[in-house]
């Protein structure tokens, strides 16, 4: 039987079968002869009254000397059955074996707040690590002493040689100790400590907050390994008195009114009922912000609730955030998720030339870079000039026109789709003529056609290419301009020379002599993009170049379309090994994590692997600035779960009773006891019982 941590057990229980001999005072009262006959004298008559008060106070006297009796009996037959009484040993002094291991539990849950120190309360991270600090302080001197952390499980400090200048260098490594987004694993920190014990005995201090579910029992084996050689572990408990977290648990976009529903999925791992503010924050900046009722966690599992959100009819596509108000544990306050692009995002290629192979197509080579989006809907719409009519303002965000013959019966609609905001790119090719572009496309021509010039015979590699003017257009690639000195075109079609007069014009890319090669141009709300060479291999080797598809990207999500270029979409979780596909011979990719911080990875054959230290939006991109993928990186679950299962001194207790339980033997204390009671039971018997005086009775 167990009460308030402790156990009582009996040593002897068939001795309970005697517990039916403390009837015998019952029944030796209920069998007392009384007197059958009785005669009254004249004498006696007067003493009737006081007969009755004696007789009233004799039986109040026998029932006392009845409890006593009982009472004293049954503490004897209980000290018969040997009980004990048994409970965790809790020890404060430490040094006894030489050699102290302090493990500090560095894991996401430490975060919880409201843990009692000193006069206040702080995190339970803070109060472990001071208290890892006193131990040092109280520590026996010559003690040799180590120390592991559990997130990431690893040594801090091996074994000292037990200085004083040890202990303090050991205090100024645990001062500096940081607590970890990751999750915890005592289990494997435990598996280090029996490694640096080497089969010795030491005390083994566990500072943590015991919580997450099969985090203890998940270490039996390590405790029964180093109670085997003699040691032990020592927890002490770093804990808020009741456990108390909500965490966003999930975030998903689906179909809904306006640009559709996000959901959201609470958790409360407490056991009160709370009302939290949830935000919601989109790529674009744009918050929205909902209130949630999250019940308490029962005996089934943890309290949820559902909070849904609508998404304005446009909204960016990226990596958006949700955060949930509680104060209890911070560090898991945020969700981050991948949101496609809501509203008009898709791209209409307008195929002038169809090409009879793959290489002399032009939208075979866009398409390839205008990858689908992230929900599987195709970013892209490919027409012939006649279907002009299914260019829709509501649906497109850029055109890519490619060696469109006879632009004439577009301009009407390409006129109003970009001064309403659209993007234009023109791409020439063998079937444009300048006339007929000058003359048709005076109002969206960056710069009037000239003529088509050879830049080399067949056999040259042609001209390079060169960075213009700093755009924000291409600001990605103004870290790596080289990307473009590969590409190489022999003919190009010639412009007039930007002048004064030609406001809200720009020249962002240049052939090596000089010639422009991209021009920018504001055409009311929109812009317009003129490419002087094709967007095939007929004129040069762009699209075969790996700078294509980040250039493609990157001028279609500036015009305000989304791609499938801006890399995979990957789900994360902190501490857990990322591995992202990266094309063998692509050149260099760099990974930047929260904050726009270079961070450092590693790169295999086809591959790219890290390891995420903090929750964010991370990405991977090439030396180009094509977005290789997008890394929605969150806190691991199973930190969310402040709940305690169990207790280390618990486990041990039950794996090694004899050597962890304090054992009290309670047979002295039942028999002092009922000895006790028996002797006030034979006083109590022996005094005769007062005769009343005073008052009617006395003198009747």
């Amino acid at each position: 039987m167990s009460l308030l941590g402790l156990d009582l057990s009996l040593l002897a229980p068939t001795a309970l079968g005697l517990l039916v001999l403390a009837l015998g005072p019952v029944l030796a009262h209920l069998t007392r002869q009384a007197i059958r006959e009785e005669r009254v004298f004249g004498a006696t008559l007067l003493l009737e009254r006081l007969k009755t008060r004696l007789e009233r106070r004799r039986r109040l006297s026998d029932r006392v000397l009845l409890v006593l009796r009982v009472l004293a009996l049954l503490l004897a037959l209980l000290a018969l059955t040997r009980p004990e009484l048994r409970w965790p040993e809790t020890r404060s002094d430490l040094g006894g074996t030489g050699r102290v291991l302090l493990v500090i539990d560095t894991s996401l849950s430490m975060d919880q707040r409201g843990v009692a120190y000193g006069a206040g309360t702080t995190s339970a991270f803070d109060a472990a690590r001071a208290g890892a600090l006193e131990t040092l302080q109280r520590l026996p001197p010559g003690t040799r002493l180590a120390a592991v952390r559990t997130a990431p499980p690893e040594v801090i400090s091996g074994w000292s040689e037990g200085t004083a200048s040890d202990a303090g260098a050991l205090a100024a490594e645990l001062a500096s100790v940081q607590r970890s987004d990751a999750a915890g694993d005592l289990h494997a920190a435990l598996v280090l400590a029996r490694g640096l014990m080497a089969g010795e005995p030491a005390e083994v201090v566990v500072y943590t907050d015991e919580a997450g579910p099969g985090q203890i029992t998940a270490c039996d084996e390590d405790f029964q390994r180093i109670l085997a050689v003699g040691g032990s572990v020592v927890p002490r408990v770093s804990a808020p008195p009741e456990p108390a977290n909500i965490a966003v648990s999930a975030a998903s976009y689906g179909d809904g009114v306006e640009g559709g529903t996000i959901t959201v999925g609470l958790q409360n791992f407490g056991t009160g009922e709370r009302e939290v503010t949830t935000t919601l924050k989109l790529p674009g900046g744009e918050s929205l912000t909902s209130f949630a009722q999250v019940a308490g966690a029962g005996a089934l599992g943890a309290g949820s609730a559902e909070v849904r959100f609508t998404v304005p009819r446009q909204a960016k596509g990226g990596i958006a955030s949700v955060t949930v108000d509680d104060p209890d544990l911070p560090a898991d306050n945020i969700r981050f998720f991948h949101l496609p692009r809501i509203g008009a995002s898709r791209v209409l290629v307008i195929d002038g030339d169809p090409g009879s192979t793959p290489t002399h197509s032009e939208t075979y080579f866009l398409e390839r870079a205008l990858a689908p989006i992230g929900l599987g809907r195709p970013a892209v719409d490919v027409i012939a000039p006649a279907g002009i009519g299914l260019l829709d303002p509501a649906v497109h965000r850029v055109v890519w026109m490619a060696n469109v013959a006879d632009p004439a019966p577009l301009v009407p609609r390409l006129i109003d789709f970009v001064r309403k905001g659209g993007g234009l790119v023109i791409g020439l090719g063998d079937g444009v003529t300048a006339d007929r572009y000058n003359t048709s496309m005076e109002g969206l021509l960056p710069l009037p056609l000239r003529k088509v010039r050879d830049l080399g015979d067949a056999t040259d590699e042609g001209v390079a290419l060169q960075m213009g003017v700093p755009s924000e257009l291409l600001a990605p690639f103004d870290s790596a301009p080289e990307a473009f000195s590969k590409v190489r075109s022999r003919r190009v079609m010639t412009v007039d020379p930007p002048t004064a007069g030609d406001g809200g014009v720009a020249v962002l890319l240049r052939w090596g002599e000089g010639i422009p090669a991209l021009v920018e141009r504001k055409v009311g709300a929109g812009n317009v993009l003129l490419w002087t060479g094709t967007l095939d291999l007929g004129w040069g080797d762009f699209p075969v170049e790996a700078v294509f598809p980040a250039f493609v990207a990157r001028v279609t999500a500036a015009l305000g379309g989304e791609t499938g270029a801006s890399g995979a979409a990957v789900e994360a979780v902190v501490g857990e090994p990322v591995v992202v596909a990266v094309a063998p011979d692509a050149p260099e990719v760099e990974l930047t994590g929260p904050g726009e911080k270079i961070r450092s990875a590693e790169r295999g054959v086809g591959e790219l692997r890290f390891v995420p230290d903090a929750p964010g939006a991370w990405r991977v991109a090439g030396a180009s600035a094509a977005v290789v993928a997008s890394v929605a990186v969150n806190t691991p679950p199973i930190e969310s779960d402040v709940r305690r299962e169990g207790s280390i001194a618990a486990r041990q207790a039950a794996l090694a009773p004899d050597r962890l339980l304090v054992h009290f033997d309670l047979l002295p204390v039942l028999a002092g006891a009922a000895g006790v009671l028996l002797l006030i039971a034979t006083i109590w018997a022996a005094v005769p019982p007062r005769a009343p005086s005073g008052g009617a009775d006395a003198t009747a």
